[in-house]
């Protein structure tokens, strides 16, 4: 936790961090001493950047009086709103300042777009009190201030109001906001490219997120509304500093490991990379050496040079006027087949030009997943990825970010930038679906145009995507601190089935929406039920609820699945739902986006319906008997109601045994979930000693055991499980106390009001260990 508090700091310090100061000047900050800003400032000091630096309370009027000098810089960041009084403290801050000084105000908008798609207030914890002016909330003089934000017009009439013109004022947008700023723009300066693979919004509560806010930012640059409703803003006032400046937009990378964590500032006069402390100066060396490398392959390279300025480490390269090869891409699948297919190859090839290819060779492969491994990769996909790296040539000297949206397209040709990381015998397979990928991500237009299966067919990728993505997942996840940051992404960023749910709910009644979303297995067990969906929904329905609620026929608009089977089950054209008669029989619809299905479903004349969600947890049917009688069975009051273990149990033992005791010493009922043995070849690529049907019989005959319940094929996550069985706990073995996968799930657990609880590690016994030891010994038999 330490260390993603570190991480967040940092962040959030990024609103600040890429801002050249004057030398050596005195600031006064208005806000708490455990703000980040204020951390970053004292740590400027403490390297002689800053000459000092004062902090006092924005609720405290006294401490201005206090003041017995002026400052070059009077700075704020999202303190002025919790005081009723911000335009007083603004003109005061203001008149702190040295003649020519600069204000810093970093303020939230109350018209951010991120509200508008169901973000709660921060400060009233409630949906669109800012939206409305806080009319209703605080409309009674009983009512108790929490705070408020600001507008863009307010908060530029109080800056008019403390005597600062419009030339004095420069006014960036802050994108995701300033709990997250990973871009800031210049007012009327927009970007040439679409942001949606650029921002992930962040927000306070994720779950009344009702709309995508990333895939909306296009339309708000066309409609002249991206810096009107822009989360957040960060003002800075000086005399005539609208004329000097050059800042057009920042990028900030800061939530990186600290060897790669920049900031990128784009200028009239050229673009700056900036590295946030001292540890990233040998990364930044590095976009140098790299860009030569291509130099020398006459591959085209925006030009930049890495220097150090009153130290601090940068790297500065041109501005080009051109768009982004991803764009190039995007607007030639508006040509055809042809043209896009022709510019992706243009590409491809300037890849494959871009290093030496080899083969790898064993020692290679091993180095490979070594580094894969120490990275984070699941030991258990060692089999696969090995298999991979075997299958095709590598480059030798690898450009892991040579991909469209680091390109520009410039005279018929890509020019790369940002090239910062060198891997050695990077599978060519690998880029080639980095390539595909970042065309692709978030391009529904280019999806419908020109599916991507056709672009991973045409360059022999389509059956091994999954295991591609996975190599290239290692590194990202790494970089980018994913593992150490997936807790806050859980907490702060959208679920994307939770964001569907909520917008579907306003299309419908809130008892229409019971009916058809929430009590979706009502009759389901007297009637015939019926799927219409044969996709993952259907697969995932099937598996995890088909044993309490058996399908007997699936419906699917698609003909070229009609007369097949899907698990065992005849998929049927939809016409089969008109031979039925009606009161007989009920349908659950398996699709994502199923509006027109319902009403095809109404056309037809089904009027018992429901819809799956697998992001809703749905009520179990009843399996729940008398807890079995064990020792401990008088005790009462345990801590908890119903455990849930999950695990494959194969070659059972004192350890697992110990396991199931220590859980029903802490849960009036225990479920055991067993994985398949389908699901065991597929992680551990080996089959189970012992079959299914045996172990969940072992399993299910221990007198710890309430219940044993089979984990559905390819659905044994933690989530999942919850939703299914509705337990108080889950347990597991204290070897995956400190994996980061395994605090996602806790996180999630507690989110839901459930636990995590680890259970000591048995040392000295494993099934892992018993089968090395039958092995061994059969192995000496045979010899």
């Amino acid at each position: 936790m330490a260390m993603v508090n570190d991480i967040l700091r940092r962040v959030q310090a990024g609103i600040l961090s890429w801002y050249t100061f004057q030398d050596n000047p005195s600031v006064l900050y208005v806000g708490g001493e455990e703000e980040p800003v204020y951390e970053y400032l004292t740590k400027l000091q403490g390297e002689r950047k800053l000459k000092a630096v004062t902090r006092i309370s924005p609720a405290s009027s006294a401490d201005f009086h206090k003041l017995e000098q002026k400052y070059d810089y009077a700075i704020s960041i999202a303190s002025l709103e919790k005081v009723k009084a911000a335009d007083t403290i603004i003109r005061r801050m203001s008149e702190a300042l040295c003649p020519g000084g600069h204000l810093l105000l970093g303020m939230n908008n109350r018209l951010g777009i991120r509200y508008f798609c169901g973000d709660r207030d921060s400060y009233t914890q409630r949906n669109f009190d800012g939206i409305e002016n806080y009319r209703r909330a605080y409309a009674k003089a009983t009512d108790t201030f929490h705070g408020r934000m600001y507008d863009f017009a307010e908060i530029r009439a109080m800056l008019q109001k403390a005597g600062w013109a419009d030339d004095d004022v420069v006014p960036y947008s802050v994108y995701s906001g300033l709990d997250y700023p990973q871009y800031l723009f210049s007012e009327g300066f927009v970007p040439n490219e679409d942001l949606i693979n650029r921002i992930r919004p962040k927000y306070g509560y994720p779950d009344t997120v009702f709309l995508e806010e990333e895939r909306l930012y296009a339309g708000l640059m066309e409609n002249g509304l991206f810096h009107r409703m822009a989360n957040a803003y960060l003002f800075d006032c000086s005399a005539g500093l609208k004329k000097e400046n050059t800042v057009l937009e920042v990028s900030n990378a800061l939530e990186r490991v600290p060897e790669h964590a920049f900031s990128t500032v784009l200028t009239r006069d050229g673009v700056q990379k900036k590295a946030y402390d001292a540890r990233a100066r040998e990364n930044l060396k590095l976009l140098e050496s790299n860009s030569e490398l291509l130099v020398d392959r006459e591959i085209p390279v925006v030009p930049g040079t890495y220097q150090e300025v009153h130290g601090q480490a940068m790297y500065s390269s041109a501005f080009i006027h051109a768009e982004t090869g991803r764009s190039t891409l995007t607007r030639a699948a508006c040509e055809g087949n042809d043209r896009f297919f022709a510019m992706l190859d243009l590409f491809m090839a300037e890849l494959e030009r871009s290093s030496d290819l080899k083969m790898l060779s064993e020692r290679d492969i091993a180095d490979a997943i070594n580094s894969l491994l120490a990275h984070g990769m699941n030991p258990r996909e060692t089999v696969d990825m090995e298999r991979m790296l075997r299958s095709g040539k590598a480059l030798q000297s690898g450009l892991f970010d040579f991909v469209p949206i680091n390109s520009f397209y410039v005279h018929g040709r890509f020019q790369m930038f940002d090239q910062e990381f060198l891997l050695a015998n990077l599978p060519l397979d690998v880029m080639k679906w980095r390539v595909i990928a970042t065309v692709y991500a978030g391009n529904e237009c280019l999806e419908k145009r020109i599916p991507m299966d056709e672009a991973l067919r045409r360059y022999g990728i389509q059956g091994k995507w999954k295991i591609l993505q996975d190599y290239e997942l290692v590194y990202l996840e790494y970089v980018r601190n994913d593992r150490a940051l997936r807790s806050y992404v859980l907490q702060h960023c959208i679920d994307y089935n939770t964001v569907n749910d909520n917008r579907q709910r306003l299309n419908f009644s809130a008892g229409e929406y019971k009916r058809i979303f929430v009590d979706i297995f009502d009759h389901a067990d007297s009637r015939k039920l019926i799927l219409f969906g044969s996709g993952n929904y259907a697969k995932e329905f099937i598996e995890v609820y088909g044993e309490d609620y058996p399908v007997s026929v699936i419906v699917d608009n698609n003909p070229n699945v009609w007369g097949t089977e899907r698990k065992g089950i005849p998929i049927a054209p939809p016409t089969y739902l008109k031979k039925l008669e009606p009161g007989t029989y009920k349908v659950i619809v398996c699709i994502k986006n199923y509006l027109s299905v319902l009403h095809q479903l109404r056309d037809i004349g089904v009027t018992d319906y429901g819809v799956f969600n697998p992001a809703i947890g749905y009520p179990r049917k009843t399996h729940l008997a008398e807890p079995k009688k064990t020792p401990d069975a008088g005790a009462k009051h345990k801590k908890y109601h119903i455990g849930y273990i999950a695990g494959v149990f194969d070659l059972f033992h004192i350890g697992h045994l110990n396991m199931f005791k220590r859980a029903k010493e802490q849960c009036e009922y225990l479920i055991v979930g067993v994985v398949p043995d389908e699901d065991v070849m597929a992680s551990k690529h080996t089959e189970p000693f012992i079959p299914f049907d045996e172990r969940i019989e072992m399993v299910r005959s221990c007198r710890y055991v309430d219940e044993a319940v089979r984990i559905p094929v390819g659905y044994g996550d933690t989530d999942v499980a919850w939703r299914s069985l509705h337990f108080d706990v889950q347990f597991s073995g204290s070897d995956y106390a400190g994996d980061s996968l395994w605090l996602a799930k806790k996180e999630f657990l507690q989110k839901h009001g459930a636990d995590l609880v680890f259970f000591p590690y048995t040392q000295q016994t494993s099934s892992t260990k018993i089968k090395a030891l039958i092995n061994q010994r059969l192995k000496r038999e045979a010899d």
